[in-house]
């Protein structure tokens, strides 16, 4: 048993380093209307008391090209409530992205863990962003009327 070992243990409480990669694999989730190769996971980062924060921060800005202060900001959600959205991602890309994060976090000994998440997107999502879109088309319409030919 190494050290990786005993410190994800304690963390999350998973045995040895299979066990904790295929928990965090997607598992087919097929919803209504959509293929399984459609939808989409979202990419979450568990919190643990052995990493260190510079650690954590590093591997997002390295692996999710996010800035610093995004990253920072992250991190900090995860400390204060146990998990962080990295961002919703279609299987593949997520499965990708996980397995990245655990190897890099593996490379430092830390027991971070990485987790996809089905991803259902709210109503109020879709209508707002719908709302948004027609709000651009109009102002793009005042601004820019079509010029008579």
């Amino acid at each position: 048993m190494t050290r990786y070992d005993a410190a994800s243990y304690i963390c999350h409480r998973v045995l040895k380093q299979e066990e904790c990669e295929r928990q965090a694999t997607p598992t087919s989730h097929t919803n209504s209307g959509s293929t399984d190769a459609n939808s989409r996971y979202e990419v979450r980062l568990l919190n643990d008391i052995y990493t260190p924060m510079p650690l954590g921060i590093q591997l997002l800005q390295e692996t999710f090209s996010v800035s610093y202060v995004v990253a920072v900001n992250m991190m900090l959600s995860a400390e204060r409530t146990g998990a962080c959205s990295c961002g919703i991602y279609r299987r593949a890309a997520a499965q990708l992205l996980i397995r990245d994060v655990m190897e890099r976090a593996r490379k430092y000994q830390a027991p971070l863990r990485c987790v996809a998440v089905p991803y259902r997107g709210p109503k109020a999502q879709q209508f707002i962003g719908e709302w948004l879109r027609r709000f651009d088309q109009m102002l793009w319409k005042a601004f820019f009327p079509a010029v008579p030919s």
